[in-house]
């Protein structure tokens, strides 16, 4: 029989976004603000060990800006893409503070990426991040996505 155990989970986001399309770039400034608040009650497991309470929160506030810049191409429409960001982030740990290891912090990120279509049919983009930039830890993270749709 599997265990169970209450418990309660909330996310709340609130951003502010804007658009400026000039001739040859577009420029997209944001600020979003994000909560998440996650609570464990208590519990005995199947084995009769009890399983403490747990408590975590985590806001982040991130400041940054996104740009595209189209080019017309003889095999098809180019769109280059890159943004950068400043993120402020600060963990309450609460019962799990002791696998909490950084409260506050304040990191860095790039974006950088691109979007084609040839205007028969196939399209594909491609993004690469690195987050982490700055950070007391030290600790990056990267990645990378990339899609092909073909319309036939």
């Amino acid at each position: 029989m599997p265990e169970q155990f209450e418990g309660t989970r909330w996310l709340a986001t609130l951003a502010v976004s804007g658009a400026h399309h000039g001739e040859n770039l577009s420029t997209y400034p944001s600020l979003t603000f994000s909560r998440v608040h996650d609570r464990q009650d208590a519990y005995l497991n199947s084995a009769g060990a009890l399983v403490p309470a747990q408590r975590i929160a985590l806001s982040e506030l991130s400041l940054g800006v996104d740009f595209e810049m189209p080019f017309a191409l003889d095999a098809g429409d180019l769109t280059i893409t890159w943004g950068v960001s400043g993120i402020m982030s600060q963990i309450d740990g609460g019962e799990a503070s002791a696998f909490v290891t950084e409260e506050e912090s304040v990191r860095g990120r790039l974006d950088l990426g691109y979007m084609f279509d040839n205007g028969r049919g196939l399209t594909s983009n491609a993004r690469a991040f690195m987050d982490g930039i700055g950070s007391r830890s030290g600790l990056v993270s990267y990645g990378v996505e990339a899609g092909f749709q073909l319309e036939f």
